[in-house]
């Protein structure tokens, strides 16, 4: 009877162990202000790629980062990175600070605002 409780035991936690390795860990988000250092146009309409000065979460600083075409429909998802875009290109050749939210298990932002 002992010998089943402990080999039930040990399959319960080998179990577990399974289970749990095999969860993906959380996104942690990220909330920073940073300037611009590079801005990439190669993958519109769909997404944005640029990077910052400053580490955002787990995405160390110079990492790239990821704007997705936001809206409805592909002309307003268009008229999105089109506008996001020129909101980077304004921060970087000007120098303003921008903040920016997002997700840094896949260092995607959601939220950007540029800083007067």
């Amino acid at each position: 009877m002992k010998i089943r409780r402990v080999a039930k035991l040990c399959l319960t936690s080998a179990l577990s162990c399974v289970c749990f390795a095999q969860t993906p860990a959380r996104a942690a988000p990220f909330s920073i202000t940073t300037t611009v250092s590079m801005v990439e146009a190669t993958y519109m309409p769909k997404f944005i790629t640029f990077n910052v000065t400053s580490p955002a979460g787990a995405c160390g600083a110079g990492a790239l980062l990821y704007w997705q075409a936001q809206g409805a429909d592909e002309p307003s998802q268009i008229a999105n990175t089109q506008a996001i875009f020129a909101l980077l290109l304004t921060a970087e050749t000007s120098g303003k600070s921008i903040s920016i939210w997002g997700d840094d298990s896949n260092c995607t932002v959601n939220y950007i605002h540029i800083l007067s």
